[in-house]
């Protein structure tokens, strides 16, 4: 081969790749690369070396691309002796865009270390390291699919561009916004990111890959905006471009492939949706299962099920055996959303209910997990084990949220020794926004005698809506027992079953004990409190001396009533009531454990109370509730959570907002009663609201006569106790209490 044919070979390389006809520019530069393969001081060399590797790097082949990597660095210093270092970092910069569009994280974290260093060396200014910093770490994060982290990130990056003065930063900064855009879609912020797309694509200075790209990113926009038919003429352009069937990530072109099929479904073109979805295989069945519902063929649901099943578990467990606590949040919450169109699915399509329980139970509360960290084993629950724990006169009721292609409802599970019943309650909606009012009517309406007929209208209303909604459709088969589990899901946490109307005149409370358990699957190889409690080492803590807040005159007097009933038991009051009671080393010493203190629940605005948070947020929220201590020293539901606790039979946290919590899909609630239970306590007895501390004094007497001088259960204590505050108090005051397994 002669030089000038090896030019005219690169010529086509280049126009072939100008043109995103990869496989052509590949076969081409290849040729060329037969000629210049080892020269070094040669600058076609070096076109030829670094245009091939784009190009490999496009094709999503990582071995060659890295491969050629000797061959530039010896031909950046051969040729360039002045400046070799700064441009050979500026190349390693387009190497680590490249190993990023592969998904090789290590790698490209490794040359972008390498990158930064020389650019730091070379004086490059620390205003445009922190913005290449910035710009990739945004990228990694998206990758891992940490959106928030992305966005914080990416936003960054955009601010620190104005800074740069040098040029080579303006195609990181088209870069960084092109990411901006499609974390937006992915947070579900399509409107301003929309706008800029079209204007950015209509000013022509994008090359054909940042077209084709900002393109796609705004198909997702337009779905994520309602406005699929903009998103499926996008779709439709590029779906057998040679970009789309070569050079995608296998992620990036699965998202493609579900962004497509979702425009399908949005415009109600079902079949044609479902047959994208089918060739998706593992990675379309939740969408498979979905429409395969909306179109009531229900054969082939189950004919599905158990390969959906097994998928979605097996990529559970591919997250446990990575185990990173972030990561963990944030790949479930994406997660839950297939998982829960797969159970929907099964409910409608009368999957046995046995089965269907049992996916639920290994599907739901992964977080709270920690056997499998210490057996070094991820445990799989069957319902049996379930239905084996629970005594004969005992039924659980383990709410769900379940999501289909018309939105998500609440379904429950009654489980039972004997049997298992699947029931449909209705749109998460409707229900929850009948909690909202609810609540809000008890807190409103906690002084107003019985005269107030607005009032008592109102709670008519609503119970009567409550009764056909919750109770109704359940009644036949809890009227069966006298011992209820609840296991409530989504915005029913904050409900207060006791008050649930089961008759004009009658109520949950009236016929039957209730107790609150996070899931199912924590009553297996425990005791469900069929026995009373002896307790000889408890830890009793009332009123701390806190400055921010206001004194609470009842608290001391309940914590030395509780310290009365067990002798020789000392009680921490006021400057004694401080931290240092609860450390690590000593606090597993304590099998009771009652604090009468005031409990703080941070609301934070950026963190709905449904639906999915960015963990730094949901964190910092943690860490700031919890019990506020002597000092104004705050013991948080984050310091909670990592105590030794397993020693605790029993703790009473009497105090406000103790089971107020933010509520995280199939995670459930955040909050002191997680943080207990991840510490290890047994029981717990937590109120939802604030709380009047005479009232809690009152509720403390009736509930302790019973546990210590009567002998009762917990359970069985705390259902006197309820029933006799009822005769003659309102309902504000007695129906946020709520004792947890």
């Amino acid at each position: 081969m002669t030089e000038s044919e090896a030019l005219q070979y690169l010529a086509q390389a280049k126009q072939y790749y100008a043109d995103a006809n990869l496989s052509q520019a590949l076969a081409s530069a290849q040729k060329a690369y037969l000629f210049y393969e080892s020269m070094t001081n040669n600058m076609q060399a070096l076109d030829v070396f670094t245009l091939l590797q784009t190009i490999y790097a496009y094709m999503q082949c990582p071995d060659e691309c890295l491969t050629l990597e000797s061959s530039i660095y010896g031909s950046v210093h051969a040729l360039f002796t002045e400046n070799s270092d700064q441009l050979y970092s500026m190349h390693l910069l387009d190497l680590v865009s490249q190993l990023l569009h592969m998904e090789q994280t290590e790698s490209a974290i490794s040359y972008l270390q390498s990158a930064l260093t020389i650019m730091k060396q070379t004086g490059i200014p620390d205003t445009e390291l922190l913005f290449l910093e910035d710009c990739f770490q945004a990228q990694i994060c998206f990758i891992n699919e940490q959106y928030h982290a992305a966005h914080m990130h990416a936003s960054k990056a955009d601010s620190l561009w104005e800074s740069c003065s040098n040029s080579n930063m303006d195609t990181y900064g088209i870069q960084n916004l092109l990411l901006l855009c499609s974390i937006n879609a992915k947070l579900n912020h399509p409107v301003e990111s929309i706008e800029f797309l079209e204007n950015l694509l209509m000013q022509n200075f994008l090359n054909p890959y940042q077209v084709i790209s900002a393109q796609l990113i705004l198909a997702e926009l337009y779905i994520k905006n309602d406005m699929s038919a903009r998103a499926l003429d996008i779709y439709q352009k590029y779906a057998n471009h040679p970009f789309m069937t070569r050079s995608l990530s296998p992620s990036n072109a699965r998202a493609m492939q579900y962004n497509y099929g979702l425009a399908f479904v949005r415009l109600g073109q079902y079949k044609e949706a479902l047959a994208l979805f089918q060739k998706m295989n593992c990675h379309g069945y939740s969408m498979q299962l979905a429409i395969l519902s909306h179109l009531k063929d229900f054969q082939a649901i189950r004919t599905l099920a158990d390969s959906a099943g097994s998928y979605y578990l097996s990529q559970i467990a591919d997250m446990l055996s990575h185990y990173d606590e972030e990561l963990l949040y944030t790949h479930m919450s994406e997660l839950q959303y297939h998982i829960n169109l797969t159970l929907d699915a099964w409910i409608h399509a009368g999957v046995d209910a046995q089965k269907t329980y049992s996916y639920l139970l290994n599907t739901k509360y992964l977080s709270l997990e920690t056997s499998w960290l210490i057996e070094n084993s991820i445990p799989r629950y069957e319902a049996a084990q379930v239905m084996q724990a629970l005594p004969a006169d005992t039924l659980l009721l383990e709410y769900t949220i379940s999501y289909s292609l018309e939105g998500s409802s609440y379904t429950v599970f009654l489980v039972s020794a004997k049997e298992i019943h699947t029931i449909s309650l209705g749109a998460c909606e409707s229900i929850d926004q009948l909690v909202t009012d609810y609540c809000t009517l008890i807190e409103t309406s906690r002084d107003k005698d019985g005269s107030d007929l607005s009032c008592a209208a109102q709670y008519r209303m609503l119970n009567s809506m409550f009764r056909k909604r919750l109770y109704q459709p359940i009644q036949s088969i809890v009227e069966q027992y006298e011992h209820l589990i609840l296991a409530p899901a989504g915005g029913l946490i904050q409900f207060p079953f006791a008050l649930l109307s089961t008759s004009a005149k009658g109520m949950l409370c009236d016929t039957h004990t209730l107790v609150y358990c996070n899931c199912g699957k924590e009553l297996i190889n425990r005791k469900v409190l069929t026995s009373s409690y002896y307790f000889d080492a408890p830890l009793i803590i009332g009123a701390p001396l806190a400055f921010s807040m206001s004194t609470l005159p009842y608290a001391a007097k309940e914590a030395d009533f509780v310290a009365n009933l067990f002798p020789d038991v000392p009680v921490y009051i006021g400057e004694d009531a401080n931290i240092h009671l609860f450390k690590p080393d000593s606090i597993n010493a304590y099998d009771l454990l009652h604090i009468a203190a005031h409990g703080i629940f941070s609301p934070d605005a950026d963190i709905p109370r449904f639906g999915q948070a960015d963990w730094n947020s949901l964190k910092q929220q943690l860490s700031e509730s919890g019990l506020l201590l002597a000092g104004d020293q705050l013991l948080s539901c984050d310091m909670i959570a990592k105590l030794p606790l397993s020693n605790l039979k029993l703790a009473v946290l009497s105090s406000c907002h103790s089971g107020d919590s933010s509520y995280r899909t199939t995670e459930g609630a955040y909050g002191l009663r997680r943080a207990m239970i991840q510490a290890g306590c047994s029981f717990l007895l937590v109120n939802l609201w604030q709380i009047d501390d005479e009232i809690s004094l009152t509720f403390t007497k009736f509930f302790y006569e019973a546990l210590i001088h009567q002998s009762c259960t917990p359970k069985e204590a705390f259902h006197r106790t309820i029933l006799a505050l009822k005769e003659t108090l309102p309902p504000y005051y007695w129906a946020g209490y709520q004792l947890i397994l």
